[in-house]
């Protein structure tokens, strides 16, 4: 038997497997991954009374936004604008975002440095995610599509590309909406294909699960789950 041989083939299965696992646990396969309450990951946008558990998810908490503000205080389009990736960018002093970008909290006493350690001991799915704009090309703004990518250990990319819609329900020029579900880690990042030039893009990011290892200390489950802020009623898409 050629040893070499077969430890390299063994290698690269290895790698497949986990490149399969990595990718299917990073977007949704229809199972726990994505499960908002008890296995039924419709519950996070159910609004219909009779639905079977409807009770289970109204015991839980209901979702509350992370809110982030990014301006563009300059007269022209930046391209590529990366937001998250705390790996990378926790350690600079302007998060490696482009000069004349912005990026801070939308509630007083917290910071987008404290966000960008906490995810990575404490990763999320964000279940809804809402986009306002403001300024100069806000209609614009909230249409521009983003990106979601993922590194891992072994270098490779896994990535997804989102189109923010307007509610049939609710029309706003300037708020749109991803109903598709997505993790949030410490190697994950989103990028913006543009911010506008002198235009403020507020993002709202809903949790539908979040790992806090902490609550382990008291016996707790250490997944913490959100029920739906329905603010929506369009149906909600999974990745697949």
């Amino acid at each position: 038997m050629n040893l070499r041989k077969f430890f390299q083939e063994e290698q690269q299965a290895a790698h497949e497997r986990y490149n399969s696992a990595d990718a299917k646990n990073f977007y949704a396969d229809g199972g726990d991954a994505y499960s908002f309450a008890d296995g039924d990951e419709m519950n996070f946008y159910a609004d219909a009374p009779d639905a079977p558990q409807v009770a289970q998810v109204e015991a839980a908490p209901k979702s509350v936004p992370i809110i982030l503000e990014i301006a563009n205080s300059t007269t022209g389009d930046i391209s590529d604008v990366e937001l998250f990736n705390s790996e990378k960018n926790v350690g600079s002093a302007t998060y490696n975002l482009a000069t004349g970008i912005t990026c801070v909290m939308g509630v007083s006493g917290y910071t987008y440095y404290q966000l960008l350690q906490r995810l990575m001991s404490e990763p999320m799915i964000v279940g809804l995610t809402m986009l306002q704009g403001s300024g100069t090309s806000s209609t614009t703004q909230v249409l521009s599509t983003f990106t979601l990518k993922k590194s891992s250990p072994t270098g490779d990319l896994l990535q997804r590309v989102f189109s923010p819609v307007t509610d049939a329900y609710q029309y706003q020029t300037t708020v749109t909406y991803v109903r598709t579900a997505y993790r949030i880690d410490g190697s994950t990042g989103l990028i913006f294909a543009k911010i506008y030039a002198s235009t403020t893009l507020k993002l709202y990011l809903y949790p539908s699960r979040v790992l806090v290892p902490s609550q382990s200390l008291t016996s707790n489950a250490m997944n913490r789950t959100m029920s739906s802020p329905k603010i929506t009623v369009a149906d909600k898409k999974m990745l697949t």
